[in-house]
Parts: structure tokens; sequence; C-alpha cells
């Protein structure tokens, strides 16, 4: 058993690298980038059939499962006005629509930007934070209750400053 952990912790990686949630993979104008991870996740339980938290209940007779927990697939475009992100989630359970939103921005600067579509609600520091670049790749049980998902539709203008990078501003109308 420990050989196969062993095998699966160094072939199958744990950490996507990524960027900002509601960001194209580039500000500079390219034509379509298709990027994405793969996130791997083992569990063993105490007995079979348990309750679980993370990843649905157990079944009757099994007390371990191997299971795909981000399968991220993202497609986006930018160009010298705007940009376009396409992201889909691909696990065991089947296809979820992750991002959908389209970004306006000035030519020379990307200081100020509107975003209109599906993105993450801009609600603290933890959402919209990318997996690939927290010390853990799962958000605190505290959002995980209140925001079981993340996204939302709506419009947001932010404001991100080049030269001042600590400040930082969203203003989001959302759905929920």
């Amino acid at each position: 058993m420990r050989k196969i952990l062993f095998l699966l912790a160094i072939f199958c990686p744990l950490i996507g690298f990524t960027q900002n949630n509601n960001a194209p993979s580039s500000y500079d104008p390219h034509e379509i980038a298709i990027t994405g991870y793969l996130q791997t996740q083992y569990q063993k339980a105490q007995s079979a059939g348990i309750n679980s938290w993370s990843g649905g209940d157990f079944s009757k007779n099994s007390d371990e499962r191997f299971m795909i927990r981000r399968g991220r697939l993202k497609i986006d475009r930018a160009d010298k006005y705007s940009s376009i992100v396409f992201q889909i989630d691909a696990t065991q359970n089947g296809l979820t629509l992750m991002d959908a939103f389209i970004q306006f921005h000035q030519p020379n600067s990307k200081d100020l930007r509107f975003t209109a579509g599906l993105f993450n609600r801009p609600f603290g520091y933890s959402i919209v934070y990318s997996s690939g670049y927290r010390d853990f790749p799962e958000r605190a049980r505290v959002f995980q209750t209140l925001m079981p998902r993340e996204r939302d539709i709506g419009a947001m203008i932010s404001y991100h400053p080049s030269k001042l990078k600590f400040i930082n501003g969203d203003l989001a109308v959302v759905n929920g």
C-alpha cells in the first residue's frame, strides 16, 4: 500500500500552476490559449460506507477511493481591448462550467477592468485566489459552507493599479 501511495505522489502532482481565477492566461494580445491541470485525490475511511464531507459518501462496501478532485480545462483569448475566458471542470461527477466571462480594459493599461459573465465572487482573499497558489489547495471550511459555489453570474468593475500592487478594488453586482 505504501508503494502505491508513493508512486501516486510522484506521478500525480497535487499542485496546479494557474493564475488568478478572474483573469486570462495572459493579458498580452494572443489568439486562443488552452491551459489546464489535473488534481487527484485518495481517501481512506475508518470503515466502509461512511458519510463524508468531501467527495460525497463512500459506497456501502468501500473504505477507500481515488477521485479526480479538479480536472480543469481553460480556453482564453486576449486582444487589445478585451479578454474572453471559458473554463470547465471535469471530474467523476460530470462536467461543470466554472468560468465564462468577457473582460474589457484600456489598450495601454489593465488597471481598470470591466467583467461580465460567470466569474469568481470578489469576496475576501480566499475566493479569488487560485488553488494553484494557495498553501493548501482547499479553501477554508467556512468558505465551503457559506459559498459552496464560489462563482456567480453578474458584472464587476475592478481596479488593480500596476504601480501600487498592494491596492486592489473590486465592485460586483451578482445574482446570489
